[in-house]
């Protein structure tokens, strides 16, 4: 594929990543800190813009560690109704065993007990996850029912907005700590 150059030399293809990237930043670093979910929003958001994907979203462990709660779910962009679902036979699962940018093909079939990616046609997954040290926090996941590619690019978002999510997470503990420090000392 040949790919033409623009006056800054860069070829078509770079503009758009660079392009890409800087929404997904801008995204990340315009939502408002002091609102958790506005956290959560910003990083589904900021996948699905950047890299096209028409679902998008953060989610987590419920209490039984048997499901999934939606934490943020973005979907054709725009915001949609969070859910739970169960993870037993689902491509997060996968996430949660300590994959790190987990990509499926043909995710439907890949993965015939979920309903909701049959229901989809889901042919991409990817997803990764979200962390403090050891603990697993959640994760960070897009889809598409059109064929994805895995490459540097989509790992590097998925990537950026789970160290975005659990640099919030760390900012938020300190607070917390801070302010119990603080009513300690009075």
């Amino acid at each position: 594929m040949k790919q033409s150059e623009n006056e800054s030399g860069m070829s078509d293809l770079d503009a758009s990543i660079i392009k890409r990237f800087e929404t997904a930043l801008t995204t990340l670093i315009g939502a408002d800190q002091k609102d958790e979910q506005a956290v959560f929003q910003a990083a589904a958001k900021a996948l699905g813009d950047a890299l096209g994907y028409r679902w998008t979203g953060v989610g987590r462990y419920d209490e039984t560690a048997q499901a999934i709660d939606l934490l943020a779910f973005y979907a054709d962009g725009s915001f949609s109704d969070c859910f739970s679902y169960p993870i037993l036979n689902t491509p997060c699962a996968d996430v949660y065993q300590g994959q790190e940018n987990c990509f499926f093909e043909n995710a439907a079939e890949a993965f015939p007990d979920d309903q909701w990616l049959q229901k989809i046609g889901a042919k991409a997954y990817q997803g990764t996850l979200i962390r403090d040290g050891d603990q697993i926090l959640g994760h960070v996941f897009a889809i598409h029912d059109r064929q994805g590619r895995q490459n540097d690019f989509s790992n590097f978002l998925l990537r950026l907005a789970a160290r975005w999510i659990e640099k919030e997470v760390r900012y938020r503990r300190a607070l917390r700590d801070l302010k119990y420090a603080e009513e300690r000392a009075r």
